[in-house]
């Protein structure tokens, strides 16, 4: 139904907005004790698969409290997380390295660029 469909959208968001949010921060923390520390916080939130625990959550709230919407919400969040961001992660950990290795091409200075090809 279509408050099953909007709480999953809003689901989706909120939990990916969270993630990348509590990504963030934790990398700026590892940051700041291992100077020089690379990592993608696009990739560590778009990887955060969630499954079982979540539905087992969702079925343990009592029918009266509204288990159905929030059962029919968790699954969208998991179908979701399984099949667009699972079946994506190569695709972004390819765009990812590209984006690397263009900056890294970037800076490279032209007369470096010339000494190697000479």
């Amino acid at each position: 139904n279509l408050q099953t469909l909007r709480s999953g959208g809003a689901a989706i968001l909120s939990a990916t907005v969270v993630r990348f949010a509590v990504v963030l921060l934790l990398l700026s923390i590892v940051r700041w004790f291992r100077l020089g520390h690379r990592s993608s916080a696009a990739i560590l939130t778009w990887g955060g698969l969630r499954g079982g625990l979540s539905i087992a959550l969702a079925l343990s709230v009592p029918e009266v409290l509204g288990r159905s919407w929030m059962v029919g919400a968790t699954y969208l969040v998991i179908v979701f997380s399984i099949v667009i961001q699972g079946g994506s992660m190569d695709r972004l950990v390819r765009w990812r390295h590209m984006l690397r290795a263009r900056a890294q091409s970037r800076k490279v200075s032209p007369a470096a660029a010339h000494k190697t090809q000479t």
